[in-house]
């Protein structure tokens, strides 16, 4: 109930008995803030297979001429088979840059696709697997910076396709660097830009088997801070 004084005073209200003044909420410290906001992961675009199907046999004619129509349908469909493979490491990759560096137990549990083994590999804070990939975290001192992807198999072919699978989901890559090391190995790196986040750099390693018995491998990293992608020639013999 109101209060009011007998003599027509006006009176400040006081709290009922037993409350509690509410006091200002506190500024969650920045850290914190910038820790709990993830940036939301872009799906695959409506029409995105159409426009990689169009834009391969397009490629393909003009790279082989009139020849290439007798086997550049089947040849786009595999090609897209390597776009949809990657997809669920383009969405863990974007989920943890949507997070942003930082502590890596914070990375871990933003990133439930991913199965985190007990002991982490060389060279990595966290290690695990999605699907038959390899995934982890790079960083020091507890601090992730890089989310890594990886593959390996003897005398296999790549079955993957980082940047095609960005780029299904609006993503617009710029390549900064190729280098050529072998037949079927060699290098890239491109700035990746993607609307609503801040642009980071992607890298690729990767080596197709010359032969049956040999090993193929592909290594893609992903920086979560504002590192510039590494840059130098981009004029090389395609190596994929």
């Amino acid at each position: 109930f109101d209060e009011h004084a007998t003599d027509g005073r006006k009176v400040a209200a006081r709290p009922a008995a037993g409350a509690v003044a509410a006091a200002p909420a506190a500024p969650a410290p920045a850290a914190a803030a910038s820790g709990s906001a993830t940036a939301a992961v872009p799906p695959v675009a409506a029409g995105a297979e159409g426009n990689f199907r169009s834009a391969c046999r397009k490629r393909h004619l003009a790279q082989s001429g009139p020849p290439a129509a007798k086997w550049v349908d089947s040849a786009c469909t595999e090609e897209w088979g390597r776009v949809v493979a990657a997809q669920p490491l383009a969405e863990a990759l974007l989920t943890a840059h949507g997070a942003g560096p930082g502590p890596v137990e914070g990375l871990r549990r933003a990133l439930p696709m991913v199965r985190w083994a007990a002991r982490p590999d060389q060279g990595e804070l966290l290690s695990g697997r999605i699907g038959g990939y390899g995934a982890g975290l790079g960083g020091a001192a507890g601090r992730a910076d890089r989310f890594i992807a990886s593959w390996r198999a003897t005398g296999a072919e790549i079955p993957v396709d980082l940047p095609g699978a960005l780029e299904a989901r609006g993503a617009t890559l710029t390549l900064t660097r190729c280098e050529k090391q072998g037949a079927g190995e060699g290098e890239r790196a491109w700035q990746v830009n993607l609307a609503g986040r801040q642009p980071f750099a992607l890298a690729i390693a990767q080596r197709t088997a010359p032969t049956g018995d040999a090993l193929s491998y592909w290594v893609a990293e992903a920086r979560l801070d504002q590192q510039p992608a590494p840059r130098g020639p981009t004029r090389c013999e395609p190596f994929w």
